[in-house]
């Protein structure tokens, strides 16, 4: 019986203590900069693989030749290319 006490305790004392309890709720968060940061600390991957397909995608528009983020319209600048070759959508 204080084999199985024991058993419980340390698994309460692993529970209370592992990372995840005392990971930032970063959904309770509002929108803005703070939210953005959590997020970021919580899942740097995510974050690291975005940014790498803009890279991508901004190289791919300088080939093209989109040599502004001003334009005429919607298919005119490069800022709207890159954004729809992030989502998968270049022309």
């Amino acid at each position: 019986m204080t084999t199985l006490k024991m058993s419980f305790a340390l698994i309460g004392l692993s529970a209370a203590f592992s990372s995840t309890a005392f990971a930032e709720n970063c959904r309770a968060l509002p929108r803005g900069p703070e939210k953005r940061a959590c997020v970021m600390r919580e899942n740097p991957g995510m974050f690291e693989a975005r940014e790498a397909k803009i890279g991508r995608c901004k190289q791919l528009a300088m080939e093209r030749g989109f040599t502004s983020d001003k334009g005429t319209g919607g298919a005119g600048a490069r800022k709207n290319f890159v954004r729809d070759c992030v989502h998968g959508k270049q022309s």
